[in-house]
């Protein structure tokens, strides 16, 4: 499912569909989040994150890709005002897992934690 840093949502679908025979019951509690900003992805990890995984019954959250950490368009104090808000909401996040696959180091983010 994880190949070259890409996590493949439509593998989850096929393997449910295929191996397992519940593509419905899979799909009423998978949630699929693009954001092309590091603001929208704060936004949702602080306002919606929750909520949804309630909603869903989502026991399963997957970020993928380093824009977080190198976006050119947030300052240093977006970062620093932003990042431990962030964190502070993944860790919030009872009965589910949280991965996260970037291709930098988190070591950038130590501070943060």
């Amino acid at each position: 499912m994880i190949e070259d840093n890409k996590f493949d949502f439509y593998n989850i679908t096929e393997i449910a569909d295929k191996k397992y025979r519940i593509l419905d019951k899979t799909l009423k509690h998978i949630i699929v989040q693009r954001f092309f900003t590091i603001h929208q992805l704060a936004h949702f990890l602080i306002k919606e994150l929750e909520n949804d995984l309630k909603k869903y019954k989502s026991k399963l959250v997957v970020i993928t890709g380093d824009f977080f950490l190198s976006d050119t368009q947030i300052t240093k104090q977006d970062k620093d005002w932003l990042y431990p808000q962030m964190i502070q909401a993944i860790k919030k996040v009872k009965d589910s897992i949280t991965l996260v696959f970037i291709p930098t180091k988190l070591s950038e983010l130590v501070n943060y934690g």
